[in-house]
């Protein structure tokens, strides 16, 4: 058993930056309402900057590794598009410097820190657990009340599982390497109840298909290559059957019975033709625009139209080559037990690009830059 202790010393006070470096990155829905709360996360939303910004001039050999930079270009590009076509220019560059600020503080941590996968262990228990506690103590919710989704502290039903779902691989990999075990499977255990609480079809989805492929991988002696590349394929596939053949409707009876929705995807479908409408008025991209501002008052719900809306055919290029990129760093590591579990993951949050705007939201690709760390010999021998 790991007793949790602590030194005062240059390593672990560059422990404690981190840490907190890394909590400003994650902003859970409430706090954008709570004005107190909202003045704190700025300021250290700052501090994360100036850590960033220190680690990315003396370790960006490290740090920058041509998957990462491809990402943030692929970012770029997208503010390029938003100028032109005078989309919300101001939601993206928050974003993007949010996802640059997890690249850059991910990869130092987890490639030249001990504790690296600790550190983060304990980032996103804390976040969890904050939002477990509020589910009980506020089952209503804390904001946002009379809708049909209820609104915990990090966001409603689908936004818990950026937040869940990274917490249970980050614990997973702790158990396996030996480290805070028990702490981990308390980790699980809250991570399953706050799915269960918050009611996300999308999360059960997710968590079913993660287990299935951790099963199936563990007891598969050899993986086949590029396995994360080609499921990715497939999903592509499968979203131009279910957005434009409308596939799901020989499978209602299932989706009803099993996830106890109707097959248009709890009213996605409405939102997949507004998107497709617009994309057929723009074919080379609208930039980023926030949902709200959209027809219809949301997003497009699919990330294959997504990619679409942004940029047209050329940007869902760029970010296929990006999924091909990764999958081509962790190939090496697919039949090694830790690779398994990123695998899985990684194929796990690629599904739900079928029913959400993935590539909008920053909390998306941490589990993707954890496994472009998976070599590093921090993270196996910690």
């Amino acid at each position: 058993m790991n007793r949790i202790t602590f030194t005062l010393n240059k390593a672990n006070i560059e422990s404690a930056f981190l840490f907190w470096g890394l909590i400003f990155t994650l902003k859970p829905g409430y706090i954008y309402e709570n004005i107190v709360l909202n003045n704190i996360f700025r300021v250290g939303v700052v501090m994360s900057l100036i850590i960033a910004l220190f680690l990315s001039v003396k370790y960006w050999k490290i740090i920058y590794d041509k998957e990462i930079v491809f990402l943030l270009m692929i970012k770029g590009i997208t503010i390029i598009f938003t100028i032109f076509n005078k989309g919300d220019l101001r939601e993206l560059i928050y974003s993007t410097v949010t996802l640059w600020l997890e690249c850059v503080l991910l990869v130092y941590c987890l490639k030249k820190k001990k504790d690296g996968l600790i550190i983060l262990n304990g980032v996103y228990a804390v976040i969890v657990y904050i939002n477990f506690f509020c589910m009980l103590i506020f089952p209503k919710g804390l904001y946002n009340f009379g809708g049909e989704r209820v609104y915990t502290f990090v966001g409603h039903a689908n936004s818990v599982i950026m937040f869940t779902f990274p917490l249970m691989v980050i614990s997973l990999l702790c158990i396996e390497r030996g480290v805070y075990k028990n702490l981990s499977k308390m980790n699980l255990l809250v991570v399953l109840l706050s799915t269960f609480l918050i009611g996300s079809a999308t999360g059960l989805v997710v968590y079913s298909v993660f287990l299935i492929c951790v099963v199936g991988l563990r007891f598969k002696n050899s993986v086949y290559s590029h396995l994360l590349f080609k499921f990715y394929l497939l999903v592509l596939v499968v979203i131009v059957g279910i957005v434009f053949f409308k596939i799901q409707h020989y499978f209602g009876f299932l989706i009803k019975s099993i996830l106890q929705r109707k097959a248009d995807f709890t009213g996605r479908e409405y939102y997949w033709k507004l998107t497709i409408d617009a994309i057929m008025k723009k074919p080379l991209g609208h930039g980023y625009v926030e949902g709200v501002h959209r027809v219809g008052g949301l997003g497009s719900h699919n990330y294959l139209l997504e990619a679409l809306y942004e940029g047209g055919v050329f940007m869902l290029a760029l970010y296929t080559q990006w999924v091909y990129m990764v999958s081509k760093k962790i190939n090496v590591m697919r039949n090694n037990n830790m690779g398994k579990f990123v695998l899985a993951a990684m194929i796990s949050l690629i599904l739900i690009g079928i029913t959400e705007s993935v590539i909008v939201d920053s909390n998306w690709f941490v589990v993707f830059v954890i496994a472009l760390c998976l070599k590093s010999s921090r993270i196996r021998n910690e």
